[in-house]
Order: structure tokens, then C-alpha cells, then sequence
């Protein structure tokens, strides 16, 4: 049904190409769902007589960077996850933005880390994370209380490293009392709220272990968080990302500390999928009409 949805639209097709779409719930002139294929000619032709394109989330380096060197307006933008990627990119773009942020430490292997360590150029105090390059929302997050935790992080860090997967951050541990505020950012959309934790002295928390969402709680910090992440915004290429954002609690009047983007990120602390999809469907039309384009043909499926 979908495929012959996609055929259909480009079959009909006649006139000037406005809008391409490459997103699977959003239609524009033509719409095209990619899945795992390679682009073909015909979709590469697409790309150059299109005026604006629409990429989905899950959009792979070659489709971005196809769409962007054809000069076309796209949306998002990617510029900053293909450019700065994993948590050793992402170190380097809050450094590049001057945006406030943990102090962290890269690092090319075990080995690199080991020898700093030994020499007596401890990066970090006791207690710090140690976060592998390649992997979000907390899964290769490594709270470090002891020297015993450290050699047994870096073990399992040297193993990952004969797999093939290498880089590594440290980072000095702020002191949340496990609270982190992310920002939702959707175009012109900015939304806010806690992931808290959902047992006394957790540390690391994350809504797929467990974290309880709180829209509520300390608004002033949640206003600072958006302040500071829409600034961000009008500085970089950004505009569908989720942005996880720390404070230090034993300060009294904290500022607000850039720790992770993700570009795939869950829908609960929106409302839901469908929600979502609604902010998303008025974001991308406002942003065809800044452009300069009609976006009365954008349809959410």
C-alpha cells in the first residue's frame, strides 16, 4: 500500500518539482521512502530540480550529503550529527560553540588513557564517567567510583577495541542527584522536561531504565535550559534534536550544562508519537513558508 502510495504521487506528478520528501509520514510534490536502497539516478535527478527537501530521521550520511551539496534547502539539518559524530564529535562541537559543558577529556584508545593515568595526569577525580564514542541514551556509560571500577571499565573498553569499536570520553561527574532536563527541540518548537530518577542515588538516568518524566518540576531551570539551547540554536545548524542539559545542584544559582544531542530520541516526554508527528507537521510547513514556498501540499500520513 505504501509503495504504490509513493508510485502513484511520482506518476502524477507534473509541473515544477517544489518539494521533495523523502520522510515516510510526510508528503510533499513527490515522495520517496528510501528504506536500506542505495539512491538511484532518478532520485538524484529529483534532488536537483527539487526547491526544498524533507529528510526523515533515520537519514544516512549519503542521503544527507547528496541533499546538501545540491544547495537545496533541507529538513533538518544534519549538518552538526555527521559532522561532529558520537560522544567524541559532540565534545568537540560544544567546544567549537563555546557551550558550556562537563569538562571531558578525549580519548583515541585504552592505552592513550592508561599512560596519561600512570604518569600521574589524573584527568578526572573520583567519582567520573567514562563514555564509549558510539552509543546514546546512557548505554556505554560507565560510572567511575574507584581504581578497581576504572581497571575494570578499561578492560571491558580494550576488549570493545579488538571488536574494532575505539574512542572513548571521560568526564567529570556534575552533581545532578540524577536529574537531567531535556530539550526537545522542533524547528520553531521548544519542549522541556525532567528525566528524574525513579530510585533513591540513581545517578545515571535515562526513561529506558526506568527514569520518571516531570514537566513540572524546577521551572526556572527548565526556562534557562531552553534559553540557552534555542541560543545554541541560532548559532548552529539545529532544528529537530533532543538536547540533554545538567545543573549543578550544589551551586545556588546553576547555569545550564550542554551534555548530550540525540537525533533519535522517544516520543513519551512529548505526549507521544502522534503529538510528535502534529508539532512536526507545523514546524516543517512554517519553515517551507519561510522559504518562501507553499506549504499547502506538506500532508502528514
Amino acid at each position: 500500500m505504501l509503495e504504490q502510495r509513493i508510485v502513484k504521487r511520482c506518476i502524477q506528478f507534473i509541473g515544477p518539482l517544489m518539494i521533495l520528501s523523502f520522510h515516510p509520514c510526510l508528503g510533499g510534490d513527490v515522495q520517496i521512502i528510501l528504506g536500506s536502497r542505495p539512491l538511484g539516478a532518478s532520485e538524484k535527478g529529483l534532488i536537483g530540480k527539487a526547491r526544498a527537501i524533507l529528510l526523515p530521521q533515520g537519514c544516512s550520511g549519503e542521503l544527507f550529503e547528496v541533499c546538501a551539496a545540491s544547495g537545496v534547502p533541507v529538513f533538518p539539518d544534519y549538518s552538526l550529527r555527521f559532522r561532529y559524530p558520537g560522544k567524541c564529535g559532540q565534545a568537540e562541537l560544544f567546544a567549537r560553540y563555546n557551550c558550556p559543558h562537563p569538562r571531558t577529556s578525549l580519548w583515541a584508545s585504552t592505552e592513550d588513557f592508561k599512560h596519561t593515568w600512570d604518569c600521574g595526569h589524573q584527568p578526572h577525580a573520583f567519582p567520573f564517567l567514562i563514555k564509549q564514542d558510539d552509543h546514546h541514551e546512557a548505554e556505554g556509560v560507565f560510572l567511575i567510583r574507584s581504581q578497581r571500577e576504572l581497571s575494570r571499565t578499561l578492560q571491558h573498553l580494550r576488549q570493545c577495541e579488538e571488536g574494532g569499536a575505539s574512542g572513548f570520553v571521560s568526564q567529570d561527574l556534575i552533581d545532578t542527584e540524577g536529574n537531567v532536563l531535556r530539550v526537545v527541540l522542533i524547528g520553531g518548537t521548544a519542549i522541556s522536561f525532567w528525566k528524574r530518577p525513579a530510585v533513591p542515588n540513581q545517578i545515571i538516568t535515562t526513561i529506558a531504565r526506568g527514569a520518571v518524566v516531570d514537566h513540572s518540576w524546577n521551572q526556572n531551570l527548565q526556562r534557562k535550559a531552553v534559553a540557552a539551547v534555542r541560543g545554541f540554536a541560532r548559532s548552529a545548524p539545529l532544528n529537530l534534536a533532543a538536547v540533554d542539559i545538567v545543573f549543578n545542584l550544589a551551586e545556588v544559582d546553576p547555569e545550564p550544562l550542554f551534555l548530550e544531542i540525540n537525533y533519535f530520541f522517544g516520543r513519551r516526554g512529548l505526549g507521544g508519537g502522534e503529538r510528535f508527528y502534529r508539532i512536526l507537521h507545523r514546524e516543517v510547513k512554517k519553515w517551507v513558508e519561510k522559504i518562501g514556498l507553499d506549504p499547502s501540499g506538506i500532508c502528514l500520513y
